[in-house]
């Protein structure tokens, strides 16, 4: 990505789509014990309706279910004896009561226990089944838990991605969507080999970090005018107050409306750390705040640095940059969503 004049980025996106599976819901199979009839019922009313339908329990991706996960179904018994009432297998799991028996009639709410284990975070439609009866009802699996083998401020990993929220410092919080990933892609410059971070907007960006604190962009700074360069663009092992800076970069710009030759630097001070970020739920802790500062100067030795006011980064440790705040450029991104890899 062009990072905004300093700013990070990363993911891949990870679609999700509706899968089913196989499972006998056939009825015919089962034969009822021969001491006892077989009950009769509905799991409609009198007028055609469907039962009440409650769904209890967290459903997650990946996690088996237990006798935490179940359902409970209104049924209109005309007749005692054993039933089962049954659900298709969806997205790896399913509902039943098996074997069970009624010696009442009249309306009964029937507990059906959940099985297997739910494949994909996604929203299933099933069909509950008794004799000749059906009604449906949704079922919403969420992300099962993820621990990440990233644990610094900057996850390169492949499959992971950041979706920020991007746009001008006016009107920040009504954003565009603006989501970065990393597919594995790298390309290598002056013999260093950078990570890309490419963006649905085909923005590439290209990281690298030595797994000592430090984390390094190949970019460009002050729009096109300085050629691409390596930057730091953080060092976690720095104390509150600490700087780093770049090398002097020397090149033209229009200042006050005359193209000058100008010398220019990057400059990053460390201004908290292990701050939690609360513009998030739920909010994140281990979050680093660093400013940016281009410091530019005519080879006069004039200070032209007043008309650029300082960017505001936001790092949060196994996450990445959660927030950028670059007034003098008009940007501002703000995390939405991620998935680290």
């Amino acid at each position: 990505m062009k990072r905004y004049f300093g700013i990070i980025i990363f993911s891949i996106i990870i679609a999700t789509s509706l899968l089913s599976c196989e499972k006998d819901t056939s009825a015919d199979s089962y034969t009822p014990p021969q001491s006892l009839p077989l009950a009769n019922g509905s799991l409609q009313d009198n007028m055609g309706n469907c039962s009440n339908i409650t769904i209890h329990g967290s459903f997650l991706s990946g996690v088996a279910l237990t006798s935490a996960n179940y359902i409970t179904a209104t049924v209109n018994f005309t007749g005692t004896g054993t039933y089962r009432i049954y659900t298709n297998s969806i997205n790896g799991c399913w509902f039943s009561t098996n074997d069970a028996v009624t010696t009442s009639t009249g309306t009964q709410t029937i507990i059906l226990k959940g099985y297997g284990t739910p494949i994909l975070a996604d929203t299933a439609s099933f069909n509950l089944t008794f004799l000749n009866t059906n009604c449906s009802f949704s079922l919403i699996t969420v992300p099962g838990p993820h621990i990440s083998s990233e644990t610094d401020y900057f996850p390169m990993t492949i499959g992971s991605y950041i979706t920020y929220n991007a746009d001008t410092i006016a009107n920040r919080y009504t954003a565009d969507t603006l989501r970065f990933s990393f597919n594995g892609s790298t390309q290598t410059i002056n013999g260093i080999t950078y990570k890309l971070a490419i963006s649905n907007k085909h923005d590439t960006s290209y990281y690298r970090k030595d797994g000592l604190g430090h984390y390094y962009e190949y970019a460009k700074k002050l729009a096109s005018v300085i050629p691409p360069v390596e930057y730091m663009l953080l060092d976690d092992t720095k104390s509150v107050g600490q700087s780093w800076q770049t090398d002097t970069l020397f090149t033209k710009y229009n200042l006050l409306g005359t193209i000058t030759n100008i010398k220019v630097v990057l400059k990053c001070t460390i201004i908290a750390k292990n701050v939690v970020f609360n513009f998030i739920t739920p909010s994140l802790d281990s979050t680093i705040q660093v400013q940016e500062e281009l410091l530019v100067y005519d080879y006069q030795g004039n200070d032209f640095s007043f008309a650029l006011l300082p960017t505001e980064v936001y790092y949060t440790k196994k996450v990445g940059m959660v927030e950028f705040d670059a007034p003098t450029y008009n940007t501002y991104l703000r995390i939405k969503d991620w998935y680290i890899q």
